[in-house]
C-alpha cells in the first residue's frame, strides 16, 4: 500500500519559474544534497517525466523511491 504525502510552501516567485524548477527533476541532485541520482524511466508526450526512480540519502534516511508525476491539474 502506498502512503501519501503533501507539503505546501509559499515562494515569493512567478508561477512559471517554480513549475519550470520542479519539472527539471533530472537536475534536483544539483539543488537537493538529499538526492543522489535520477533515473527516468518514462515520459509523457511533452517530453516531462513523468515516471522517475530516484536515490535518496539524508542521513540515517536512505531510499530508491519511484515516482509517478500527474501533470494533468497544472499549477496552482
Amino acid at each position: 500500500m502506498a502512503d501519501l504525502s503533501s507539503n505546501s510552501v509559499r515562494i515569493d516567485a512567478p508561477a512559471a519559474d517554480v513549475v519550470a524548477l520542479l519539472v527539471d527533476i533530472e537536475n534536483f541532485p544539483s539543488w537537493s544534497s538529499a538526492i543522489k541520482n535520477v533515473e527516468v524511466l518514462e515520459r509523457d508526450g511533452s517530453g516531462r517525466a513523468s515516471k522517475v526512480k530516484l536515490k535518496v540519502e539524508a542521513g540515517v534516511l536512505k531510499d530508491n523511491p519511484t515516482l509517478n508525476y500527474d501533470y494533468s491539474k497544472g499549477p496552482t
